[in-house]
């Protein structure tokens, strides 16, 4: 799934991104979360998931089906201001290894003041 937004991040801050995950972009499928075990974001190279950072990372359904992943991006240790990209990964029995959602979600990482 590709997006072609650019999201603004600022380090150290808990603004919330919100990512509504497909399982098939092409076809307009949504991804059913509701086993989901975990998931993982990758800021450029700083690395986290809902299991290290669940405060800041976390996954819930609107009641219709729709689930959404809300994250803090700029909590995510050593992320580094800069634009970078977002890999965002969602771990359940049918994904096992993971089903990576995005390779190509650009932020642009805004350092502290």
């Amino acid at each position: 799934m590709a997006f072609s937004t650019c999201i603004n991040v600022y380090v150290g801050r808990g603004n919330v991104t919100e990512i509504v995950p497909y399982s098939d972009v092409t076809e307009g499928e949504l991804l059913d979360m509701s086993g989901a075990a975990k998931v993982e974001v990758c800021v450029g190279g700083a690395e986290s998931d809902s299991d290290l950072l669940p405060t800041a990372i976390w996954w819930a359904t609107d009641g219709d089906g729709v689930w959404t992943i809300y994250a803090k991006l700029g909590l995510v240790p050593a992320i580094v201001a800069g634009q970078q990209d977002l890999r965002v990964t969602v771990y359940d029995g049918d994904y096992t290894s993971g089903l990576v959602l995005t390779h190509d979600t650009q932020l642009y990482v805004i350092g502290p003041c």
